[in-house]
């Protein structure tokens, strides 16, 4: 009965690993920086286009909405996210139609 000693502990371990949380930092503009944590929607806006932030099972999510009356062109070249690990990915080059994200 040697190993009997360790089930409580073999019980335990599993109650303290725990989830990672995961945060994110918007911080262009400048004068409104974001700090996202939850997977409640977080909004910033600079005409014309509005932005909602929320993260999600360890991801970022972001929508981008055209608030104006013409399509508008997500240069993907351009554009880009850089991770906690200071690596730099482009995004998709795509259009963003009149009132839709």
């Amino acid at each position: 009965m040697p190993n009997m000693r360790f089930t409580p502990l073999l019980l335990i371990l599993p109650l303290l690993a725990g989830c990672q949380k995961y945060g994110y930092d918007i911080v262009q503009p400048p004068t409104t920086p974001l700090h996202i944590t939850s997977d409640d929607w977080q909004r910033l806006s600079a005409d014309p286009l509005s932005y909602r932030f929320r993260a999600m099972e360890s991801h970022l999510i972001v929508e981008i909405y055209n608030t104006d009356k013409s399509p508008l062109r997500l240069l993907g070249d351009r554009s880009y996210i850089i991770t906690p690990a200071h690596q730099s990915i482009s995004l998709q080059t795509q259009s963003i139609a009149p009132g839709t994200f």
